[in-house]
């Protein structure tokens, strides 16, 4: 038997939105994990920033943000770039 679904049929349309659905929610969770990865580079940058400069969290914290906008780059391009030693602001 059979199931082949024809294009235009209530089939075929909750087969499609499912689909679209699916692909939303795999570009959600992809954007998400992304934005974890940064979280946590930037939570290592300034905890790099506290103890090599003994800083408070705080500190280290305004640190990075003002060396973002200081140098225009974005908030985990600078903590990347401390991560790796160079220098930043």
């Amino acid at each position: 038997m059979s199931s082949s679904v024809k294009t235009g049929t209530p089939k075929a349309d909750v087969c499609v939105n499912v689909c679209r659905q699916y692909f939303e929610l795999y570009s959600e969770v992809a954007s998400l994990k992304q934005k974890l990865e940064e979280r946590d580079v930037i939570e290592k940058a300034k905890w790099a920033i506290v103890a090599r400069k003994n800083m408070t969290e705080e500190e280290a914290h305004d640190f990075l943000m003002k060396s973002s906008r200081k140098t225009r780059l974005k908030l985990i391009k600078v903590a990347e770039l401390v991560l790796t030693g160079k220098t930043v602001g």
